[in-house]
């Protein structure tokens, strides 16, 4: 038997829950909805349902066929499995999508009300990486849920990607578990920098210990011909290729092994992340990676670089645009809201396909937001983020915000301030953070 939905909203009048602005949204036997307040709660209001109502975990019920419930890890994941549109999708290489990275647990209504209008762009509602979860003593399971928590207030039907970086593959697991639709490795630690100090002579005899064919296979594949990627022409030199392959080699292999155990087989459909956004990576490495990937038939949906590289050369910029554009991947571009001086222009030499990693969007927005309410605590911050110097958000640099997880990640008293104003003060960053979104949105 169903609950139809005014006896449903009759059931939470009754209670005295504010539905001003309430989702209902369907579930087997009737319906769920997201209950604002200082102490945010889930109901359940179901009818008849007496097996599938013992699944919830926590929480009261007052009145027969509804339920409140806490916002524990046991009850996201059931409405990620029984509430249509709460659970995140693998996106695809195509068109437009914006990460926000949040480890403070902010409110991303405004955003969401936002995007939920621009039919162009998709939402990561979780974009982070594992080791920032560790720093900000957080984890891989609360930042899914809180996208599920905002999945299910908005209410818009819209896909939402949730998307994490890891560098080990116990983590890889846990996201797979977690319910994480676009699964990135961080292959800094499989990429060997030292080749860049090598002399000719030792980087040919390192290159000369590789197989022979592997190496006719190369030298065939490579050195005989010019290539164009969407107008980007490039042409492979001996001493480059063979530099290439010893720097990044390890990288190509893991991350086909990544794609090969973990990813190739799975059941439901999943984005796959290749991160590179710590180390250096030229446009011919970025052409070779891309095509023995193709070759090898390893779908990489992203790959995904630090905008902040590119602030002094868009020219290199615009040819990893061009090879992304060539090959059909998206591009991921860390940092993006501090770094990138033309979104736009990025946007359309990749015909779309980015990933806008808004790194710092969500730690701008409380911090803004701290400046209004409580100044002192606000330049204190200000103040560790610029060795001293600067006072307010504007004083500070596009780089001091940008590594705000780095400087602020190792002092616990910094955390402790900006998470708890954030949960104090839920309402007012959620509108910062609206305002910031918007105007990301009108660059482009």
């Amino acid at each position: 038997m169903t609950m139809t939905e005014a006896a449903a909203l009759a059931l939470l009048k009754e209670e005295g829950l504010p539905t001003e602005g309430m989702k209902l949204r369907p579930l087997p036997g009737g319906f769920a909805a997201l209950v604002k307040g200082p102490e945010p709660e889930l109901a359940v209001l179901t009818q008849g349902q007496q097996t599938f109502d013992k699944l919830w975990a926590g929480g009261s019920s007052k009145k027969k066929g509804l339920r409140r419930l806490p916002l524990n890890s046991n009850n996201a994941a059931l409405v990620r499995r029984f509430v249509p549109g709460c659970a995140p999708k693998a996106l695809g290489p195509e068109g437009t999508a914006l990460g926000f990275t949040d480890l403070l647990g902010c409110d991303l209504s405004p955003a969401a009300a936002l995007l939920a209008e621009a039919k162009d762009l998709q939402p990561f509602w979780v974009d982070v990486k594992a080791e920032d979860c560790a720093a900000w003593d957080t984890t891989l399971i609360a930042a899914a849920d809180r996208a599920t928590w905002g999945a299910l207030a908005a209410a818009d039907g819209k896909s939402y990607g949730a998307a994490v970086v890891v560098d080990k593959e116990e983590d890889l697991v846990k996201a797979l578990l977690y319910g994480y639709s676009s699964i990135g490795f961080d292959l800094k630690g499989e990429v060997d920098l030292g080749v860049a100090e090598l002399s000719a002579a030792e980087t040919n005899e390192r290159y000369e210990k590789l197989p022979e064919l592997f190496r006719s296979a190369l030298t065939a594949s490579y050195l005989q011909s010019e290539f164009d990627a969407e107008g980007f022409k490039l042409r492979y030199e001996e001493n480059e290729l063979k530099r290439i392959i010893l720097g990044y080699g390890r990288a190509l292999m893991h991350s086909q092994y990544i794609y090969e155990t973990y990813l190739q087989g799975s059941p439901w459909p999943l984005d796959y992340e290749a991160d590179f956004s710590k180390v250096p990576l030229s446009p011919a490495a970025h052409y070779l990676l891309a095509k023995e990937w193709e070759r090898n038939s390893v779908k990489v949906t992203c790959l995904t670089l630090d905008a902040a590289r590119f602030e002094s050369c868009p020219d290199v910029l615009e040819a990893h645009c061009r090879i992304a554009a060539f090959f059909g991947h998206r591009l991921g571009l860390l940092h993006a809201d501090t770094a990138l001086a033309d979104p736009k222009k990025v946007r359309s030499l990749l015909k779309e396909k980015v990933h806008f990693k808004l790194s710092s969007l969500i730690f701008k927005a409380v911090l803004k937001t701290m400046e209004e309410k409580e100044p002192a605590l606000a330049e204190k911050i200000c103040r560790a983020l610029s060795d001293g110097s600067e006072k307010t958000v504007a004083d500070l640099s596009p780089s001091a915000i940008k590594e705000h997880e780095k400087i602020l990640g190792a002092q616990s008293e910094m955390k402790a301030a900006l998470k708890n104003f954030a949960a104090q003060n839920k309402e007012a960053c959620a509108a910062m953070l609206g305002e910031l979104t918007a105007s990301f949105v009108k660059k482009l």
